[in-house]
């Protein structure tokens, strides 16, 4: 069975989040730097210049934390999360389906989480929804899924009987 969490995609998932996060703080950090140097530059006559310089400066970097690094972080805080969580959950919460699988074209962002596709599942009992990590794919077909908490876990193409 082909297995899509495993401890090393969660090492890499937190090894990313550490990245992002370090690269916050560091542009925090430089801003805040950037900005106690010039305070030590002030006189009566560079005063306005160095407030709008320290105004701007600080203006900028909270955009591009908002727009730009805020994002990333918290994406993939959110992929580590969802992956330690379906991590945890093992074997104690799985269940086995097995039918025709058709994965859906489009992705839906969960609120606070991850993006995932929808999969369908049609067997003998009918029809049922689940959902994928939307960084995996999924091949089409007759398979053997191992899910988790309505999410796949695992599969592999199921024998023909």
């Amino acid at each position: 069975m082909t297995e899509l969490y495993t401890e090393s995609y969660a090492a890499r998932q937190r090894k990313e989040y550490g990245k992002w996060l370090t690269v916050c703080i560091a542009v925090v950090a430089l801003t805040l730097m950037v900005c106690i140097t010039l305070c030590f530059f002030v006189s009566t006559g560079t005063a306005r210049a160095l407030f709008f310089t320290v105004a701007g400066l600080s203006t900028l970097s909270g955009w591009v934390y908002i727009l730009i690094l805020r994002p990333k972080r918290r994406s993939a805080l959110a992929q580590y999360r969802h992956c330690d969580g379906m991590l945890k959950k093992g074997a104690n919460e799985s269940e086995f389906l097995t039918g025709e699988v058709r994965v859906l074209p489009y992705e839906v962002q969960v609120p606070g989480s991850i993006r995932v596709k929808p999969v369908k599942l049609i067997n003998e009992q009918g029809e049922r929804s689940l959902h994928m990590n939307a960084r995996f794919s999924l091949p089409e077909g007759r398979l053997a899924l191992r899910c988790a908490g309505n999410y796949v876990a695992a599969y592999e193409v199921a024998e023909d009987a």
